[in-house]
C-alpha cells in the first residue's frame, strides 16, 4: 500500500503512514504545556454498559480514575465466555481491546464491540493493525515537548505503545 492509499476503518478513514496523532494523547506533559483534555470515563462506562448489554457481554471490572504512571483506563468484560480487555485512552476518546493488560499489550479486535462502540459517533475505536503499526516520526508531528522527550527516553515501538502506554 503506498502512502497516498487510505483504508476504511468503521467510520474513520486512516492516512497510512503520516497520520499525526493528537497532542496529549501520550498522558505526559510538563508545566509550561497547556493542560491535554481529559477523557469522561463516567460517560465512556455508561456507553460500555449499555454495548455490553446490546453484544451479549458482561462488565466485571470498571476503572473510572487512570492509575498512576498509565494513560488509560481499563475495563475488563466477558463475552462469549471469553475475557477481554477494553481500552480507553485518558486524554482522548482513542479505545482498543487487548487480552490482558500484561506488558507489553496484545491488541485484539473484536467487530461486535467495534461496531456498537463506534456506532456512539463520541469513540474511535482502533484496530489491531492500526495499534501494531510501526512508530514513525510523522505520526508524532503534533505532541508537545515534554512528550517528545518522554518517546525519546522510553522508546514506544508501535502506535499502540504510544497511545496505551505506562
Amino acid at each position: 500500500m503506498t502512502s497516498s492509499e487510505r483504508v476504511a476503518v468503521g467510520d474513520h478513514e486512516i492516512h497510512e503512514p503520516h497520520e499525526s496523532v493528537p497532542r496529549g494523547i501520550t498522558g505526559f506533559s510538563s508545566i509550561s504545556d497547556r493542560p491535554p483534555p481529559e477523557t469522561d470515563s463516567e460517560a465512556f462506562r455508561r456507553d460500555l454498559f449499555d454495548v455490553c448489554v446490546s453484544v451479549g457481554a458482561n462488565v466485571l471490572e470498571s476503572s473510572t480514575a487512570v492509575p498512576i504512571g498509565r494513560s488509560f483506563f481499563g475495563f475488563l468484560i466477558e463475552i462469549r465466555g471469553g475475557r477481554l480487555h477494553v481500552l480507553l485512552n485518558g486524554t482522548h476518546s482513542y479505545v482498543a481491546f487487548a487480552r490482558s493488560l500484561d506488558q507489553p499489550l496484545t491488541f485484539v479486535d473484536h467487530a461486535d464491540l467495534h461496531a456498537a462502540l463506534s456506532s456512539h459517533g463520541t469513540y474511535r475505536v482502533l484496530t489491531r493493525r492500526e495499534l501494531d503499526r510501526p512508530l514513525a516520526k510523522s505520526m508524532t508531528k503534533k505532541l508537545a515537548e515534554a512528550e517528545i522527550e518522554q518517546l525519546e527516553y522510553w522508546k514506544p515501538k508501535t502506535l499502540g505503545q504510544l497511545i496505551f502506554n505506562w
